[in-house]
């Protein structure tokens, strides 16, 4: 005499069913973040990249301000343009303490 258990076989159909799409999803999961993480290596590298260029830029124009700003070299500007160096100069000063509250107009005063 045999025995059928037919709820038996469609138990394991359904669990061989749902096992082999967890496992499809699961790879599709891993395959997609595998991507996301070249991705963002390819995009570091492009940007560490970048920077190096920026750092150099920005250090050759420092270098030009530098040169620029020297003051040798406004000096020697200075004196093209007619520029005469000032041994006695007069500077705005304060008559009273801000404290009193007037007008900028009457607050400075030319020595």
């Amino acid at each position: 005499m045999t025995i059928t258990q037919p709820n038996r076989s469609r138990q394991a159909l359904l669990l061989f069913r749902i096992l082999g799409i967890s496992v499809g999803v699961a790879a599709v999961a891993i395959m997609y973040l595998y991507n996301q993480t070249v991705l963002l290596r390819h995009r570091f590298s492009d940007n560490s990249a970048m920077v190096l260029a920026l750092t150099e830029q920005n250090t050759e124009a420092q270098n030009v301000m530098y040169e620029l700003l020297d003051a040798r070299r406004l000096t020697s500007v200075a004196a093209a343009l007619g520029m005469v160096k000032e041994t006695a100069p007069r500077y705005l000063t304060l008559k009273r303490s801000l404290s009193n509250a007037l007008p900028v107009q009457t607050a400075f005063e030319y020595r």
